[in-house]
């Protein structure tokens, strides 16, 4: 299992670039998105910049207080009040299953700054007599008070009063919002749930991969709420695909007594070796983001070990086979005589070819084809006219170098030349090299057993999906946004250092 996890980085970006050249274009379907991404969590970190936030609730700032400002003589109220709040949040966070906890105080007081004052008393006690023989007693009480002033002045020269002592502010109030999160159920498929801290990591480890490697092809900082090829947001379609996964993955672990597929100790010793790595590797703040437990680490790799055990079980049991009919993949060399093109506006767009340009190629065209046709080496000679062959495997189903050579080529015997060949924006002229390349067609047959296992394996966890009842809390997972939280990956396969790139809000 470690082995086929520990990928390199760069084998991984390989993997994805494939897949989002074709993303671009329309051309991947959305449950062929995350199989480039289940390789190297055991060597991947999430990295999550520190420092200021943006409150996703408020959209405000909320700069911490330094800890040793902790009075309210030292900094001012609103700042206390924030760095009491998140004080409050980290501590309250750190509790199993309290999930995003958000915390607000309200005062009764401000504080209070008591300031020394020297204080003297004077008393006077009169007797008096009447003229009746009676007396009274009057008393008197006279209280002076005086503020005692530092020692020393100010440097604006004001005196400054001396503070015997100061009186934190009185709370009167505290709201505490603490949903659960990570123990909220977002995927259920019989008896095995997935929860939303385990949803929530699985996400993020995907996110940081499209952000680390191909955010500038999807558009750079906000890639995530650019238009995919389906109409949809690119959020909205990863996360799409991602919890279309999770339901697979719920339901291949309801289904592992059916093949008799389990975890051998050396596959739980490599998830448990990976998940203690994560957890040394990031702070608890970034963990925290990206619900990043060891539990929750654990629980996504474990998840992603029995899909991959699971797979190969299924497609084993599917007993498909290729024929070399099938697979057959012949060989040609073509020359290329491309038409000069002239734009008539800024647009790259807006091109055209005249008619004379297009007749001038053709000309140059069929010399070329006249003199290939009777040549040894198609090769040697297109280099002995200034020009450059070029190689191709092909079936019927191909179109490169075009549909139009494909067609031509697919009628000829080896050996044989074609006359030129007309396309949109070139000629052609090709020679059949081969009626069976054998290392393109073993290539072919793996290609075409892998589609036709793929195409067996979702067969089976479609028909579990009517079988099975599958309960989804959208509530839990839609919470999850990619716009609000940027997280990217770094790589310690290679080395003992790493880049932290990533900008987070």
């Amino acid at each position: 299992m470690e082995s086929r996890w520990r990928k390199s980085e760069s084998d991984t970006a390989v993997k994805i670039r494939k897949v989002f050249e074709h993303l671009k274009h329309g051309k991947v379907k959305k449950d062929q998105l995350l199989i480039v991404f289940l390789v190297g969590i055991l060597l991947l970190v999430i990295s999550i910049p520190a420092g200021t936030k943006k409150d996703s609730n408020t959209g405000t700032k909320k700069t911490l207080a330094n800890s040793s400002k902790s009075s309210v003589g030292t900094t001012k109220q609103s700042e206390y009040t924030a760095y009491m709040e998140e004080r409050l949040e980290r501590i309250l966070s750190q509790i199993d299953g309290a999930g995003q906890v958000q915390v607000m105080i309200t005062w009764k007081s401000d504080g209070e700054k008591v300031v020394e004052k020297d204080r003297k008393s004077n008393e006077e006690n009169v007797s008096e007599q009447d003229s009746q023989g009676g007396s009274r007693t009057t008393s008197s009480h006279d209280t002076q008070e005086t503020t005692v002033y530092n020692s020393g002045s100010s440097t604006s020269g004001v005196q400054e009063p001396y503070v015997s002592k100061e009186l934190s502010p009185q709370a009167q109030g505290v709201i505490v919002i603490a949903p659960g999160g990570d123990d909220a159920v977002v995927v259920k498929a019989g008896d095995e749930e997935i929860t939303a801290g385990v949803a929530n990591f699985y996400a993020r480890y995907t996110q940081a991969q499209y952000e680390t490697y191909f955010a500038s092809y999807l558009g750079g900082d906000d890639m995530w709420s650019r238009n995919a090829s389906d109409g949809k947001t690119y959020e909205e379609s990863i996360k799409e695909t991602l919890l279309d996964d999770l339901k697979n993955m719920a339901l291949l672990e309801e289904h592992m007594e059916d093949y008799d597929v389990k975890l051998t100790k050396a596959d739980k010793k490599a998830i448990n070796d990976a998940a203690k790595e994560f957890d040394k590797a990031n702070s608890q703040k970034k963990k925290d983001k990206v619900s990043g437990s060891k539990e929750n680490v654990k629980r996504v790799m474990t998840l992603m070990a029995i899909e991959q055990k699971m797979r190969a079980a299924i497609v084993a049991d599917a007993n498909v086979k290729v024929t070399d009919e099938e697979a057959t993949q012949k060989h040609m060399q073509y020359v290329e005589f491309d038409y000069s093109i002239t734009s008539d506006s800024s647009s790259s767009s807006d091109t055209t070819v005249s008619e004379a340009e297009k007749k001038k190629n053709k000309e140059t065209a069929e010399a070329f084809a006249k003199g290939a046709k009777t040549a040894e080496d198609f090769a040697a000679y297109a280099t002995e006219q200034g020009t450059e062959a070029k190689d191709a495997t092909f079936d019927s189903d191909s179109v490169s170098p075009s549909k139009e050579v494909v067609k031509a080529a697919d009628k000829l015997g080896e050996g044989e030349t074609t006359d030129v060949i007309e396309g949109d924006t070139a000629c052609y002229v090709a020679k059949v090299t081969s009626l069976n390349d054998e290392a393109a067609t073993e290539t072919k047959k793996q290609s075409l057993l892998t589609e036709k296992q793929d195409k067996y394996y979702k067969k089976v966890l479609k028909k579990w999906k009517k079988e099975e009842k599958i309960t989804v809390h959208k509530g839990s997972w839609n919470k999850i946004s990619f716009t609000k939280l940027s997280v990217k990956a770094k790589d310690t396969s290679t080395t003992g250092t790493s880049t932290d790139s990533a900008s987070g809000n």
